[in-house]
């Protein structure tokens, strides 16, 4: 049996990605992850009974995960060095949060053999670290070095275009859903997320959808972001190489 991991908000976006998924893969382990800070993580469930009905029981399950020391391992700062270099972006919640779910992610594949991970990552989210066109193949080149490919099916296609099919398939009840209040009534809320975006929109003087006008101030901001990115995935790759050698796991 061809199975793949998926993580999974309970959104649009990451349901889109996972119905994809399922049209190629024997079974999709949907993958859920809670934490302090975010709110309203049992609504993650919401559209799984609806896949569940429509592509059977035996093909999509749902696990919910807490990844609070994940998280909590990944944010310390470890020396002055760190403090000092990367100053506020030691406090950026978007980018560590997302690697955090990475390690759980990594981690239970290695644990229950599985060899693919999926998402619902969308070009149109670029502010979020996680979801950076710069970082997406930096992360497949790092879950590959633990024998797992990593795939963002739907990167490409846009919001109108995934919330029509889940519209025509009767899983949505709703045609337009991502950047309206519904998404409150869909998926988990991390309120860092947004207080995050925030500061990114005043610091480059910007709203969200005008950022990428290669303005020099978000040009610097990205700059620092994906510095200090590339800096936490090497402590990531550190932690998870030493979580093989203690449990003696084989990976190719």
């Amino acid at each position: 049996m061809k199975e793949i991991a998926h993580l999974y908000s309970g959104g649009t976006d990451s349901t889109y990605a996972a119905i994809l998924m399922l049209k190629i893969y024997d079974k999709v382990r949907l993958l859920t992850y809670d934490r302090l800070g975010f709110k309203n993580v049992h609504l993650s469930k919401r559209y799984v009974a609806k896949l569940q009905k429509i592509f059977g029981y035996d093909r999509v399950t749902h696990t919910i995960m807490n990844i609070d020391s994940e998280y909590k391992i990944l944010s310390r700062v470890d020396n002055y060095t760190e403090f000092f270099k990367y100053g506020f972006f030691n406090l950026m919640t978007c980018g560590l949060c997302k690697l955090a779910m990475h390690w759980r992610t990594i981690i239970y594949c290695l644990d229950n053999g599985i060899k693919y991970v999926s998402d619902g990552s969308g070009k149109e989210m670029y502010v979020d670290p996680s979801q950076h066109s710069a970082v997406i193949p930096e992360m497949r080149k790092l879950y590959k070095r633990f024998g797992i490919q990593y795939l963002s099916p739907s990167f490409d296609t846009s919001p109108e275009e995934r919330e029509g099919v889940l519209f025509k398939m009767g899983i949505s009840e709703r045609q337009v859903i991502k950047w309206t209040d519904a998404t409150w009534e869909l998926q988990p809320i991390c309120s860092q997320e947004y207080l995050h975006l925030l500061h990114v929109q005043y610091k480059c003087k910007k709203r969200i959808f005008q950022l990428r006008d290669l303005q020099p101030d978000y040009l610097k901001y990205e700059k620092r972001m994906l510095d200090f990115h590339k800096h936490k995935r090497e402590k990531l790759v550190w932690l998870i190489e030493r979580y093989i050698a203690a449990n003696k796991i084989v990976t190719s």
